[in-house]
């Protein structure tokens, strides 16, 4: 039977626990989190609507973040992936954790790396002492385009000061 083995992949696993949290309208998460995730995905106001690729990604990306160590089946998913991270028995190699999300031409990803960048620094800004969110942001781009519509995410903060200066 081939329903149960393909029911019993992670990536399986992961997607039922994401929409069981999802229709809890996801408990156990920061209230900044929270925000976001209502602004971006139940705020009927919203006319710019993600694809359900973006949501399932940011989702998931949240859920194995703050959500996943608090039940037993998330436990499970996050012991899969440290084993799947540890490339090397070499402590001298960088085992770096890592997860990608494959994604095809048109779904998003540029939205989705601007979205991860808020979900981080929003997070970071109102919990300093909380290491599940980053303080620095490293973003390599396939080329100038992708590059430049992340842009619009950089705060400039020269301008900015300069703009204030010329106020005055």
């Amino acid at each position: 039977d081939v329903a149960p083995k393909y029911e019993q992949h992670l990536v399986n696993l992961i997607r039922k626990e994401i929409r069981l949290w999802r229709e809890k309208t996801y408990p156990e998460t920061t209230r900044v989190t929270k925000e976001l995730l209502s602004y971006w995905f139940l705020n009927p106001d919203r006319t710019n609507r993600l694809f359900f690729a973006q949501r399932e990604a940011i989702e998931t990306t949240i859920w194995l973040n703050e959500v996943a160590e608090k039940s037993n089946a998330g436990q499970h998913v996050l012991n899969e992936l440290r084993q799947a991270h540890n490339v090397s028995d070499d402590r001298l190699e960088f085992n770096l954790p890592r997860v990608a999300f494959k994604m095809a031409t048109g779904t998003g990803k540029t939205v989705l790396m601007g979205m991860h960048l808020l979900y981080h620094y929003f997070n970071r800004q109102e919990y300093r002492g909380d290491t599940r969110f980053a303080d620095y942001f490293l973003i390599l781009t396939p080329g100038i385009t992708i590059r430049d519509r992340l842009s619009v995410l950089f705060v400039d903060t020269e301008a900015t000061d300069k703009h204030k200066r010329s106020d005055l």
